[in-house]
């Protein structure tokens, strides 16, 4: 029964997890197609709100650096992934340029307004709303920095510059808010024009009055797996363009749960010369579901434990409950087949020698046989009402009954039983001018009086006191013994059928075992409370229930 019950609860608590992790698996779909679906149709993906037309190269280069650098500024950077290639068409789609890391190089600004706001990462960045008339340059530079660096403290070195690039020398730097200093030299570009260079001395004529931002494409806060992903990606849909096909000017996009790519290219022109951009963004939906709504998920995970372990409570419970009802079975039939093992021996022994007993002893050996029918039919029909009764068969017929009177009647019809055995038998009932009238079915009450008189008749040594007592509107009828105690363990089960602690103590309990259980659905039946205790100083079984309303009126 026990592997069975495991085998059981098992499949339950696999099946509720299954069913659990399908909601949670729904859910986290939803966020994730809202989350896929805002990344596709970002503005920034849409190629036909771009520039397409450039007087020269080095313009070029520079307004594709610079969209590039807004999305190396994306918030929370460790989500995305990004790759971008410049290809010339004439040259078979070679490569002109690739993602790089660079500085945006510009004059210290006269400041129109500032403020102090908070980010994400609990950082007080200082926004500055300037004038920039002097313009920005790109430095490129292959070395890496910190995202959280904006540069005051510059030193400049043999550099040049023209309206977009600075070129030649190198730059030592103090980042403001780590107070790192890094050395660097401009890479590049090697189609600067020499003869539109100037000294950056003559752009910015003094030194602290320049200030530096650096655009990452690879750095501690992104993801280089995702970079790599997007490289990949967009690798695959440039060998498109080597096979003669047309550039996708509506976005292409692959969603997932872990990587969403987005792939778009355009044409754009430098004095009638055609370049293609194609640009491929990743998004890791599933990291921005972990950030965003992870509360959420932890109270999944709390409803999951606390649903598993109730589920696992609920069986450990029905499990001890089948092994008690098994228990009891199992203990009715020893109890039926003891109880009619002995009479039917003994009605067996008496038939087959009844020829061989003398005529005179035939009456006596009659009347043991008629005793022990009696006794099997006493048993039986005991059984019976048991069963009506736990089966709801029986039902109540009330009437108004005095306890104390039938008390009475119970013990007149037992008194020669206590007298055989020199049983000093005292019923109290309070100042003698109490009612103790209760709505009962007479006969039911009866017999839940006449089992607890005998069964004090039976074990009390020297003395039985019964006690009637008003307490409220409550009735209460107590029997107490001074026999033998009866343990704890053995009080909490006496109203069991056939329940017996051991050989020596089955007369303890009731002379067939049933009449307690008995007693115990007729106190059910008329909801009223119930119970044993017992101590060095005797025996007790009580019972409470509602007085009669209408007689007390």
């Amino acid at each position: 029964m026990k592997k069975t019950f495991i085998s059981v609860a098992t499949a339950f608590c696999i099946s509720f997890l299954i069913v659990f992790l399908a909601g949670v698996a729904s859910y986290t779909s939803m966020i994730i197609n809202d989350a896929n679906d805002a990344f596709i149709n970002s503005p920034e993906h849409d190629p036909s709100l771009q520039q397409t037309e450039y007087k020269d190269k080095e313009e070029m280069m520079a307004d594709t650096y610079r969209s590039w650098g807004e999305k190396y500024y994306r918030e929370e950077p460790d989500r995305y992934g990004f790759y971008g290639v410049i290809m010339d068409p004439d040259k078979s789609y070679e490569p002109v340029t690739e993602p790089r890391n660079f500085l945006e190089i510009y004059e210290k600004p006269r400041v129109i307004s500032e403020e102090m706001i908070e980010t994400k990462h609990s950082h007080e960045v200082r926004v500055e709303y300037a004038d920039y008339s002097k313009g920005i340059r790109i430095m490129l530079i292959d070395g890496s920095l910190s995202f959280d660096d904006v540069f005051f403290d510059i030193s400049l070195s043999d550099l040049y510059c023209d309206d977009y690039f600075i070129t030649g020398g190198t730059m030592t730097i103090r980042g403001d808010l780590s107070g790192n200093e890094y050395v660097f030299s401009a890479s590049g570009p090697d189609y600067a024009d020499p003869d539109k260079t100037i000294p950056v001395e003559q752009w910015i004529p003094q030194k602290d009055g320049i200030r530096a931002v650096a655009y990452l494409w690879n750095s501690s806060q992104v993801q280089p797996e995702l970079n790599d992903v997007a490289k990949k990606a967009c690798k695959s849909y440039m060998e498109e363009y080597e096979d003669g096909e047309t550039y996708y000017i509506t976005p292409l996009y692959k969603e997932g749960w872990f990587t969403t790519s987005v792939y778009y290219s355009r044409e754009i022109y430098v004095q009638g010369h055609g370049y293609v951009i194609a640009v491929c963004d990743v998004f890791n939906p599933m990291r921005y579901v972990m950030e965003e709504y992870y509360l959420e998920y932890i109270l999944f995970l709390l409803c999951l434990i606390i649903c598993e372990s109730l589920l696992a409570i609920v069986f450990i419970l029905l499990y001890r409950n089948q092994k008690m009802f098994d228990l009891r079975n199992r203990r009715m039939i020893r109890g039926i087949t003891h109880e009619l093992k002995t009479p039917l021996a003994v009605t067996k022994a008496c038939v087959e020698n009844w020829e061989y007993i003398d005529k005179e002893q035939r009456p006596e050996y009659s009347a043991k046989i008629i005793s022990e029918v009696d006794h099997m039919s006493d048993l039986i029909t005991r059984l019976l009402d048991l069963s009506k009764l736990s089966g709801g068969d029986v039902k109540v017929h009330p009437e108004h009954i005095d306890l104390m009177h039938l008390t009475r009647t119970v013990y007149e019809r037992m008194k020669e039983l206590a007298n055989e055995r020199d049983l000093d038998v005292e019923i109290e009932g309070g100042s003698g001018q109490d009612e103790f009238t209760v709505s009962a079915d007479p006969d039911m009450m009866s017999i839940v009086i006449d089992n607890f008189m005998s069964n004090a008749i039976k074990f009390a040594d020297k003395k039985i006191t019964v006690k009637l007592s008003l307490s409220g509107r409550k009735t209460r009828f107590e029997i107490t013994n001074d026999g033998a105690k009866i343990s704890k363990f053995d009080q909490k089960r006496v109203w069991d059928v056939f329940y017996k602690t051991d050989e020596s103590r089955s007369d303890r309990i009731g002379s067939s075992g049933v009449g307690l259980s008995v007693v115990k659905n007729i106190l059910d039946l008329h909801k009223a409370k119930y119970g044993c205790k017992s101590s060095n100083a005797g025996t007790s079984f009580w019972f409470s229930m509602d007085s009669d309303k209408e007689n007390e009126a």
